[in-house]
């Protein structure tokens, strides 16, 4: 898995891991190739251990932002959670703020997965 961006609420680091190197390197060879983005997991300070919380949305958003301003990547597609089923309201109320969130910071073409589990 890529080293987070974000090791604490402050902390933003756009140069940890090679996951950045290979988005870069497969976009030189084929312009077209999609990107997309699914997390793993988070650093515990992310919703004091509430993955479906505002927290999450900013640091997800902050990520796709981190692609176009230190890389010039747009991320074509972004999960929620990797292998997690899709259970309740959480969820629900969980995308519709990830979608406004990308949406204001100007990531409307960045397609929300919404479950792979």
């Amino acid at each position: 898995t890529e080293p987070s961006h974000m090791h604490t609420r402050t902390d933003e680091n756009y140069q940890r891991g090679y996951e950045w190197y290979l988005m870069v390197e497969a976009k030189k060879r084929n312009p077209d190739i999609l990107l997309y983005g699914l997390s793993w997991g988070v650093p515990g300070w992310i919703g004091n251990g509430n993955y479906f919380s505002d927290d999450n949305v900013m640091y997800h958003v902050k990520w796709v932002q981190g692609a176009k301003r230190y890389y010039n990547l747009d991320i074509d597609y972004i999960g929620i959670w990797n292998e997690r089923p899709y259970t309740d309201d959480r969820n629900d109320t969980y995308i519709k703020n990830f979608r406004a969130a990308l949406d204001a910071a100007g990531f409307s073409n960045t397609k929300i997965v919404a479950a792979d589990g």
